[in-house]
């Protein structure tokens, strides 16, 4: 790609972004949080990278974060993980996702023998479900379950775009609440800009959840931004911000990730500062990855807020032909 198109690209990024942020600002600082969709990393990777990936996921696990990664280490592939929140596992969250590759046709010619194989990844389209359950104080208890579509695919000028709608179906015993429903579109953008690979993703529209024995309630808008930069030697630096309910940042975070050469193990670590209610306060994550052949296990885990204790997250995700 020429010089000025990688410049129109990232023009293009960083419109969106903004144009996106002047948008939604009003609504973002009064909106509520409803207590609905809730804002969990939904892999370990995640997780112990502080959030990053939410707006820089990559192949199957982006089906439920930014979109766009789907097209990085794109492939057939189905990932599961299982989190324990807090004190004596106060809250679980699953989360399922399977992720289906397009890739163009490519073919090559080589010592008189014309060869045809798979290149690069220009469509994918995705899967998701995640279940969370909570015992409350009392005997009351929440129950939520979520189902996403996802797709993304190559945009001119080499930049990628994505979006997911997300169905939400919950049910609790609080003050007799009942079930309520809802729904999300998230929307996802990707580029190369200055050497970084740069993500960005929002709730772009979202609708109320409708409870059945109480006032309905927004759900709660997020939007991230993030860069990731290889530093060579097998190590990646990472750094996102994370704006929720409000047009102020909510959490920052730097981390980086460290992949053994020669070994099937990488390392993820990295703090994450939350500001909100006019309090802040220091989080850090770390987790593992081990990847041998089609088969990659993955635990990553986060210091919770004071007194709750830590949330860990367990993971799998296989490669599928």
């Amino acid at each position: 790609m020429t010089r000025r198109g990688r410049i129109a690209g990232a023009t293009c990024l960083l419109v969106s972004t903004v144009g996106f942020l002047l948008l939604s600002g009003e609504r973002l600082a009064h909106a509520e949080a409803a207590g609905a969709f809730p804002n969990l990393e939904p892999w370990p990777e995640a997780l112990a990278l502080g959030g990053i990936p939410v707006a820089l996921g990559e192949g199957v696990e982006a089906v439920l974060e930014n979109p766009t990664g789907m097209l990085t280490n794109g492939g057939n592939a189905i990932a599961f993980s299982h989190a324990s929140l807090f004190t004596g596992g106060l809250v679980k969250h699953q989360t399922f996702a399977v992720c289906y590759a397009r890739k163009d046709e490519q073919i090559s010619w080589k010592n008189g023998t014309i060869y045809q194989g798979g290149g690069e990844v220009s469509s994918a389209i995705g899967i998701g479900v995640t279940n969370l359950s909570a015992d409350l104080p009392g005997s009351d208890s929440y129950g939520e379950l979520q189902f996403s579509l996802a797709y993304a695919r190559r945009a001119p000028l080499g930049m990628r775009a994505g979006f997911r709608v997300r169905g939400l179906q919950s049910r609790t015993t609080v003050d007799e609440m009942g079930g309520g429903g809802g729904y999300a579109f998230d929307f996802g953008l990707e580029d190369r800009m200055l050497g970084c690979r740069v993500g960005f993703v929002a709730n772009a529209v979202t609708s109320e959840i409708r409870w059945d024995r109480s006032m309905n309630g927004p759900i709660p808008r997020r939007f991230a931004i993030s860069f990731e930069r290889n530093a060579g030697h097998g190590l990646t630096a990472l750094a996102g911000i994370e704006m929720r309910y409000s047009a102020q940042p909510k959490r920052v975070t730097f981390a980086a990730r460290w992949l053994f050469p020669g070994t099937p193990l990488a390392l993820q670590a990295g703090p994450s500062l939350l500001s909100g209610d006019g309090e802040s306060h220091v989080e850090i994550s770390a987790g593992t990855t081990i990847r041998v052949g089609s088969l990659a296990a993955e635990y990553g885990m986060r210091t919770g807020p004071s007194g709750l204790g830590e949330i860990h997250r367990f993971g799998i995700r296989v490669a599928l032909p």
